[in-house]
């Protein structure tokens, strides 16, 4: 199990680089999931050179969690000598810490699944020595905290999201998780797994205030000439409807560099013998159709892609065979499809 590495300036186009860490050459044991950070005051001291060090924290099998920590950008990585950390125990039943700066208390806090405890956290003013401060029993495997403003006002709360998608919103006091009443939610159908184990970036030195993410898709499509893939980039927001306050994701707004045409048909009356989209061929698209359902006779709504239908069930509101309730007798759904992906 090695890490790969893929470099970016836009989130859309990337360019492969050589293996960042490579079991027992550059680094101890199997890289599990973790998470990497730029350490740009130093607080590690594992700084050499004029660049910001980077650090990952990731789980080792049979080691426990490590660290490893590159003065070039990610170019090239060495192995602390003093791993592993005192984060969890030595086997897998710990994993995936997911490391964030807390600017309230001035830590570095991990936050890592322990299997029968949950969401196990610990921080730490190096990154090198952790204390264990709580944890919150929810969720399965590769954690994921962040704080969101909501309906971008200035109320703001932490969200707790696990591999699968389930979340908690609440609050973080730098030890301690609190969920607000209710929950936890699910951010994503997760049919087949298909969105898995995803990861914010790194917030402290990303360009612009966003929480983006990308997922793990198992895509298990015959004719693929690899094995899985991420998910597009999405934003995470926290937004008030009338059930409360929920975590949405959409795609980047940077996708719209990708548009080669566009086109828009307006308010239509759709019938089973009218196909808006039959002079549409390409493989790649984003489409976005919000249907009124007021009076609809028919007893579902079908999007056919190349290999795929797309049907939202008006009779038991469902798509994918995922509830999808109507607001308003409105239902409004993006669909990105790609040769080999297809992502609702």
């Amino acid at each position: 199990m090695h890490w790969g590495h893929a470099v970016s300036t836009d989130m859309l186009h990337w360019k492969q680089k050589p293996i960042a860490l490579e079991p027992d050459v550059n680094v101890p044991g199997q890289c599990f999931s973790g998470s990497v950070v730029v350490d740009s005051e130093n607080t590690s001291g594992f700084k050499n050179g004029t660049e910001d060090v980077f650090v990952a924290i990731y789980t080792a099998t049979k080691k426990g969690t490590c660290l490893a920590y590159s003065n070039d950008k990610g170019a090239t990585w060495q192995a602390y000598a003093g791993n592993p950390v005192a984060i969890g125990t030595i086997n897998e039943s710990t994993r995936d810490p997911h490391v964030f700066w807390h600017e309230a208390t001035h830590r570095w806090i991990v936050a890592e699944f322990e299997t029968g405890k949950g969401m196990v956290f610990y921080n730490s003013q190096d990154l090198k020595t952790w204390s264990k401060t709580s944890a919150f029993k929810f969720g399965d495997e590769c954690p994921d905290i962040f704080e969101l403003p909501i309906d971008d006002g200035p109320t703001k709360k932490w969200v707790l999201h696990d591999g699968g998608g389930h979340y908690h919103i609440g609050s973080f006091n730098g030890a301690t998780f609190t969920p607000d009443a209710g929950g936890p939610w699910k951010i994503d159908s997760n049919l087949e797994r298909n969105y898995y184990a995803s990861q914010s970036f790194f917030r402290r030195n990303f360009p612009d205030k966003r929480v983006i993410q990308m997922a793990w898709s198992f895509g298990k499509v015959p004719t693929n000439p690899w094995t899985h893939n991420a998910t597009f980039p999405c934003e995470f927001k926290l937004k008030t409807f009338s059930e409360g306050v929920r975590l949405i994701r959409n795609p980047i707004t940077e996708i719209t560099k990708l548009y080669a045409t566009s086109e828009h048909w307006g308010a239509q009356t759709l019938t089973s013998a009218k196909n808006l989209l039959s002079k549409i061929n390409d493989k790649c698209f984003d489409l976005t159709a919000e249907f009124d359902l007021t009076g609809a006779t028919a007893t579902a709504i079908t999007v056919t892609l190349p290999n795929k239908p797309i049907i939202y069930d008006i009779t038991r509101k469902t798509l994918l065979g995922q509830e999808l309730a109507p607001i308003n007798n409105r239902v409004k759904i993006r669909l990105l499809v790609d040769w080999s992906q297809l992502e609702a």
